[in-house]
């Protein structure tokens, strides 16, 4: 599914001034930035900011009037945005056109829709503004601290009025647990122009035979998504009108064109929950049992979808080399660590490890999607040589 990423200037700031890429400012369900895993290891973690300076109040400059309608009042506007790294002086360090919401269910910049108030079209407005006033919240993985100092130029272009947004209930859902913000769940969808019933599919998990996962509240998809998504039960179908600035707005997008309404039908397959990890012995070895902190060398198989499924992602028997791993050390998927200690030479468990600990709500693309149950066959081999 493409990503239902409605926060374009947020992730140009984080590209442009915290000199990082896009990918680190990224969404739940993508991959971070510098990850170098091994075949079964853990993403290295990077440092994070210092955060003990304290951020500076916003200053706004009305640099010119505006003449045309108001943005206050209205759902959203059109933004024309430049960046300065120090200073409003030179050659900008980015620029460009971004939807800017003024409806709660945004969930975008609070600095920028702040503001933004008492604009009028055509006017622009100098801003020099810490990184935690114009976020409210740090993007995630973003290295700067909540006192670094932000220089942008604002100017509005275009706004549009509140429309309609409607969702309907198709068939009602079973149980207790309603969505809401953090909740992880799996959601079938056909996304659809025109209208819901005939209009041409521009996207389809149906299509795809896999649900996607989405993390509610933290920006992932389309804002929406966001607003239609909660309260649904697990097997709740929705259908959902969504006019265009909680959707992709002006951008343009495949199949997509800038200011359409989107229609989708929407299904709660289940919610995700975190998982215990299975670990059964298969065949016996024999020898000193391996402690945490110690390194054996192990052969491996890995699954996608059960032991018997066809998704083998990885095996180290295919290279003929088994890794060495020190137990505990953080060198692996915290399911390795958890489910190898105790293992005698010769000895051969599966293991079934819940996304939580394995590679968590990003995966491991291209080959491991988001909150995936990895199988495992291991063998110890013995202590490494």
């Amino acid at each position: 599914m493409m990503k239902f990423d409605t926060k374009h200037f947020r992730l140009t700031v984080c590209a442009v001034l915290l000199s990082v890429s896009t990918m680190a400012c990224s969404a739940p369900g993508q991959a971070k930035d510098g990850a170098t895993p091994d075949a079964a290891g853990s993403p290295t973690v990077k440092a994070t900011p210092a955060l003990d300076a304290t951020p500076a109040a916003m200053k706004v400059t009305e640099k010119e009037v505006g003449e045309g309608e108001a943005v206050d009042g209205a759902a959203a506007f059109l933004a024309e945005v430049q960046i300065w790294s120090d200073k409003f002086d030179g050659k900008p360090m980015g620029e460009g056109k971004v939807d800017l919401l003024m409806v709660p269910e945004s969930n975008q910049m609070p600095g920028l829709v702040k503001a933004a108030e008492g604009m009028k079209v055509g006017g622009v407005k100098d801003l020099e503004i810490s990184a935690q006033e114009l976020f409210g919240e740090l993007p995630q993985g973003a290295r700067m601290s909540p006192a670094t100092m932000l220089f942008i130029r604002l100017k509005a272009k275009e706004v549009f009025a509140e429309e309609e947004f409607k969702i309907e209930t198709i068939k009602e859902g079973t149980g207790d647990k309603v969505v809401s913000d953090g909740d992880v769940v799996l959601v079938h969808y056909v996304g659809r122009l025109g209208n819901v019933k005939d209009g041409e599919v521009f996207d389809s998990s149906r299509e795809k035979g896999k649900p996607f996962p989405v993390t509610v509240g933290s920006g992932q998809v389309i804002a929406g998504w966001e607003k239609g998504l909660q309260g649904m039960k697990k097997g709740e179908v929705r259908t959902l009108s969504i006019p265009h600035y909680l959707a992709y707005g002006l951008a343009e997008k495949p199949k997509i064109p800038p200011k359409s309404r989107l229609f989708f039908e929407v299904e709660v397959m289940d919610f995700v929950q975190p998982g215990e990890l299975k670990s059964e012995t298969v065949t016996k070895g024999e020898g000193t049992a391996i402690k945490s902190g110690e390194k054996g060398d192990f052969h491996y198989t890995g699954w996608l979808d059960g032991f018997e499924s066809d998704k083998k992602f990885d095996s180290s028997l295919d290279r003929d080399q088994p890794i060495a791993v020190t137990l505990g050390a953080g060198q692996v998927i915290k399911g390795w660590d958890e489910g190898l200690v105790g293992m005698t030479p010769g000895e051969v468990r599966r293991l079934t490890i819940p996304y939580n600990l394995a590679y968590g709500p990003d995966g491991r693309p291209p080959t491991i999607p988001p909150f995936a149950t990895l199988d495992f066959e291991v063998k110890y081999v013995g202590p490494a040589k």
